[in-house]
């Protein structure tokens, strides 16, 4: 009921709001970080006490039936023209049209391999509020992924944006998604839109890397990994 009462009150809102609506193709920059649980969501709070941390800035893409998400890994990452063209851990490129997702994998845990890997779209489901912030000047809107999914997250998403994309590639969501937070034994994982702008470069679709499906890929997992690790792969 919960689900209904949202989606009714998001068409409410779609259909009245004044949309800023940005044309294919264009980029969104991502910075990451920590906030204390008290701060507001802001791009200006964020903080990184230590060089190295498990959050990383980055970008997606969005240009045609393609989504392309792009983690700094380093300043040639930031500045790198032919994206997908080059090795790049983690980094996903989605194919709206095909609704499938690659994945690159850098070096498996069992064999040292290069990993291509290729899923469909994970079925997500999400719980909406009614909750609003602005992001760059565009009316987000938080849902939480439903228990069912695998992902520990709030999300801000804005149907201004009506392209369904994060960080986590494809979401199920009529909007794409400028913030995400995460929460952890009282420290507060932050990624929020820094910029919005239009963009040039055109991904490529990744070749490096052995071919291997979402399927199997998540057998060899098995081997290696936790269960609450390895359940992002599970919805093939």
């Amino acid at each position: 009921m919960r689900r209904v009462i949202a989606w009714l009150f998001f068409l409410m809102i779609y259909t009245s709001v004044d949309a800023q609506r940005i044309e294919k193709p264009f980029v969104i920059e991502y910075k990451s970080g920590y906030l204390t649980l008290t701060d507001s969501l802001q791009v200006n709070l964020l903080t990184k006490p230590k060089k190295y941390h498990p959050l990383k800035d980055f970008e997606i893409i969005v240009t045609g039936d393609i989504a392309f998400v792009n983690f700094f890994e380093s300043t040639r990452d930031r500045n790198a023209k032919k994206l997908g063209a080059n090795f790049r851990n983690n980094n996903t490129y989605t194919d709206f049209s095909q609704q499938k997702e690659y994945h690159q994998i850098q070096r498996h845990e069992l064999n040292n391999q290069r990993l291509l890997v290729e899923r469909n779209f994970p079925a997500l489901q999400f719980d909406m509020y009614q909750d609003s912030i602005k992001i760059l000047g565009y009316t987000c809107y938080k849902a939480m992924p439903a228990k069912n999914n695998y992902l520990n997250a709030v999300v801000w998403y804005t149907p201004q944006i009506p392209y369904p994309v994060s960080k986590h590639g494809f979401t199920g969501l009529p909007g794409a998604i400028l913030a995400i937070e995460s929460f952890s034994h009282g420290i507060r994982y932050v990624s929020i839109a820094s910029s919005i702008r239009p963009e040039s470069r055109i991904p490529k679709k990744p070749t490096k890397g052995y071919p291997i499906s979402g399927k199997e890929y998540v057998e060899m997992m098995n081997k290696v990994i936790p269960e609450n690790v390895r359940a992002a792969f599970t919805n093939q």
